[in-house]
């Protein structure tokens, strides 16, 4: 029995790594690497390179109109205000960075 003793847990780890192995060189490829342009599809992005000619926001709060505006693509958060009739007598703009350009 001692013969067995001593050898049990070096054919153990010969069988872990024999499994090892087998997992690593059976195992398929599945990675499909996904391009920039494609991820911009998926996730309704617009790269910045391609920026579209008008950008679409909702507006709401102390306007005179709130809703939904089209400005010009690098248009400021000043701009979408003005689109919206402008501020009313209980808007509180001090917190606000009308100097922001939208995307």
């Amino acid at each position: 029995m001692k013969f067995f003793d001593k050898k049990i847990p070096i054919i153990i780890l010969l069988i872990l790594i024999a499994i090892v192995a087998i997992y690593f060189f059976t195992k398929e490829d599945n990675y499909q690497p996904i391009t920039n342009d494609e991820l911009y599809v998926n996730q309704n992005i617009v790269p910045n390179d391609t920026e579209p000619e008008n950008i679409i926001i909702h507006i709401v709060g102390e306007v005179n109109k709130p809703g939904i505006v089209a400005i010009p693509s690098g248009s400021r958060i000043s701009d979408a205000i003005a689109e919206a009739g402008g501020i009313t007598e209980l808007a509180d703009i001090s917190k606000v960075n009308l100097a922001y350009i939208l995307r």
